[in-house]
């Protein structure tokens, strides 16, 4: 956790320095963008699912990037648990709902309606990280914002 507080920090100073430029280039947008996107999959790897949504689909500014980030060092340093999920074990629909920011049943109807792909084994259901990136990607899809 410790490094990765760390590694926000890294990425806030570099984008107060392309805040402090005169004028900003679609890169810096870009570049913007980007950190989110990996802030975001580096937050969900650790168990914060509700950082999964701060994917950007366009261009962002960079001084609303520092505020995500700044937001993501608070929620860690107040102590905020979070359950960490390796990279490729299957999930509960317990664990996805976490990882996902929803309610158990809203991820049971998702599997239900096979919005979100997952096995059966008897009772069990177990949802891989795969089909979550695969969920998120189609339900955030071209739509046009950061928070769609």
């Amino acid at each position: 956790m410790n490094q990765f507080r760390r590694w926000l920090r890294s990425q806030i100073a570099y984008l107060d320095k392309l805040a402090d430029q005169d004028e900003l280039a679609d890169v810096d947008f870009d570049d913007a963008g980007r950190i989110i996107t990996e802030a975001s999959r580096r937050a969900a790897m650790l168990g914060f699912g509700q950082w999964s949504r701060y994917v950007a689909t366009e261009q962002l500014a960079p001084e609303r990037a520092r505020e995500i980030l700044a937001e993501m060092i608070a929620a860690t340093e107040k102590g905020r648990t979070a359950e960490p999920v390796s990279d490729d074990a299957p999930m509960t629909v317990e664990q996805a709902a976490r990882r996902l920011n929803l309610g158990k049943r809203t991820v049971y109807r998702l599997v239900e309606t096979g919005e979100l792909q997952a096995d059966r084994t008897g009772r069990a259901i177990r949802i891989t990280p795969q089909a979550i990136a695969e969920y998120l990607a189609r339900s955030q899809g071209p739509r046009a914002g950061l928070f769609a």
